[in-house]
């Protein structure tokens, strides 16, 4: 059996350790994006279980009303079971607003995560099985807690011009969270706070890709660049600064920041090194880059664009000619992956 955990339930709520406990689980699992990926917590946690209303209900052959009064919760509960020290988090996933379940799993995953069943020695956290101060505390520190992790503020404000629509997209969460997102970081800066530490170094490359996100209103691409004139997917020079579109993800090769792959795009040669521009296996190009390239009157390069492609890049951004990878026949036309089912969605911008 499990010991029971015997700590001092304190009468404000805690936020700095909410806050604190958030950015240490991005960190430890080194979850580096927004929104964040909730599904890889889900095994995280050997002693805890994230489930759905509808397994629930299943499993016992009941209704979703019934679990809903089983667990006294429309949206969800952090379920503890001492004498086998697990935990079980229900979510009711037949909610049609998707931000709102986030936060729900989120939430909870805060009570757990700071032990309030077990303060409380308590297996539901639920109003008629607290004193109004617990219930108060521990809500708000659970819900201190789902902020930091779903909207960690020292990311937002490095993205910055910060709206609630742009928060709710950006972090998928509730225009109603997103509100409250806002207002924290507003009243965060009014007082003077500075709203900096480890997860900007983290979030470092997620933080470029919202600062410097493209829409691109032929092809529906949604890309990162600070200086661009061209689609890098269709060449096109009908793009726009911001998402416009969810992210219409088209085929590519895994590079480096110098546009190099590990691994050739062609005959899959996994010996590709550091040094040298063509595969020692089969003479593709292994650095993605503009092919546009101007020679004098005796063979030798007079001018030449040398961009720096992305893996899934056809054309270069800076000047619309073809990069060495699709002119070398390692890229697909973009028509063939478009999704011809969808209506362009340029007709109604």
């Amino acid at each position: 059996m499990k010991k029971r955990l015997k700590g001092k339930i304190t009468i404000k709520a805690d936020f700095a350790t909410a806050e604190k406990t958030a950015r240490a689980l991005l960190e430890t699992l080194k979850i580096d994006s927004l929104p964040i990926e909730l599904e890889r917590l889900y095994d995280s946690f050997p002693n805890l279980q994230i489930k759905s209303y509808t397994w629930f209900s299943e499993i016992h052959n009941i209704t979703i009303a019934d679990v809903v009064e089983i667990t006294d919760s429309e949206s969800g509960c952090c379920w503890y079971m001492p004498e086998q020290g697990r935990y079980l988090i229900l979510y009711n996933n037949t909610i049609s607003n998707l931000g709102h379940i986030r936060w729900t799993i989120a939430h909870e995953l805060g009570h757990y995560l700071l032990k309030h069943n077990e303060r409380s020695d308590r297996t539901q956290l639920t109003r008629n099985r607290l004193s109004e101060k617990e219930y108060n505390v521990f809500e708000k520190e659970a819900n201190c807690f789902a902020r930091s992790l779903l909207a960690p503020s020292s990311v937002l404000v490095a993205i910055g011009k910060l709206d609630v629509v742009t928060i709710s997209d950006i972090c998928l969460i509730s225009n109603e969270a997103a509100v409250n997102v806002l207002s924290f970081i507003r009243r965060g800066l009014e007082m003077g706070k500075i709203f900096k530490d480890n997860l900007i170094k983290l979030f470092n490359k997620a933080i470029h890709h919202h600062l410097y996100a493209h829409s691109c209103l032929d092809c529906q691409a949604v890309f990162s660049d600070e200086q661009c004139n061209f689609c890098p997917i269709c060449g096109s020079e009908e793009i726009i600064k911001g998402k416009r579109y969810d992210n219409m993800i088209y085929s590519g090769h895994t590079t480096d920041l110098n546009g190099r792959v590990t691994v050739c795009g062609r005959c899959q040669n996994e010996e590709v090194g550091d040094q040298g521009s063509y595969c020692k296996i089969c003479a593709a190009p292994v650095n993605n880059k503009c092919s546009n390239v101007d020679y004098d009157n005796n063979g030798y390069i007079e001018w030449q664009c040398d961009t720096v492609a992305a893996g899934n890049a056809r054309y270069c951004v800076t000047c619309g000619s073809e990069t060495l990878f699709f002119k070398n026949g390692l890229l697909k036309p973009w028509e063939d992956e478009y999704p011809r089912s969808q209506s362009n969605l340029k007709a109604v911008l």
